[in-house]
This record gives C-alpha cells, sequence and structure tokens, in this order.
C-alpha cells in the first residue's frame, strides 16, 4: 500500500519591489538552476509581497489597473493561487451559500474515496 504521494512543488520568491518591478534579480537564475537539478518541472513564481501589499491597499480595481501599468508590473496573486489549487488537485464547485461559504473545494483523493 502506497500511502505518500509526490505532489508538484510551487515555489514563490519573494523578491524586493524594485527587483519585481525590473524583473531582475541576482538570485533567480541560481534559484532555477537549483529548481532544475533537484524537482525539474516544478514551477518557480517571483512575486513581491511589497508590491502586492501596496496595491491590495487601493481602493478600487481602477486604481490598482491604473498603478500596475504605472509601474509596468501585474498582480501575480491570481497566479499563485491557481498553481496552489491546480499542484494540489483542488476544484472549486458552486454550491447553496452555507455558513456563509459561497463555494466548496475537493481534492482527488476526496473524490476518490465517495
Amino acid at each position: 500500500m502506497n500511502l505518500l504521494s509526490a505532489r508538484p512543488v510551487t515555489y514563490l520568491v519573494n523578491l524586493s519591489e524594485r527587483d519585481y518591478i525590473r524583473k531582475k534579480n541576482k538570485w533567480l537564475p541560481k534559484i532555477k538552476a537549483w529548481v532544475d537539478e533537484h524537482n525539474p518541472g516544478d514551477l518557480i513564481i517571483p512575486f513581491s509581497v511589497a508590491f502586492e501589499e501596496r496595491l491590495s491597499q487601493m481602493a478600487s480595481d481602477e486604481e490598482r489597473a491604473e498603478e500596475e501599468k504605472k509601474v509596468g508590473a501585474t498582480s501575480v496573486l491570481g497566479k499563485i493561487t491557481h498553481a496552489g489549487y491546480t499542484s494540489l488537485d483542488v476544484r472549486r464547485f458552486p454550491s447553496s451559500i452555507r455558513d456563509g461559504c459561497p463555494s466548496e473545494t475537493t481534492s482527488t483523493s476526496e473524490r476518490l474515496a465517495a
């Protein structure tokens, strides 16, 4: 009985806001080389917590879009969320609103057990 399974790993690399906007960092090539050597095919997502926090504090989507256009960089929170759901094989299903939760999530193991 094989109880352990290997899941893909998503590497989140936090950069300074300046490096993220410039899309340059001296460590990224070294991190990529290590991942390619030890876990080929795994996803690396560079992002900036400082940049994401600054965007999250803006009042409207239009203000965020304007700031992203001005600095030439975009938020990757959606990509991070999607990568997490994909790597864990989790799917969202709309359901009736129960306890304030508008959707349910299930994984492959939950679906197979049902």
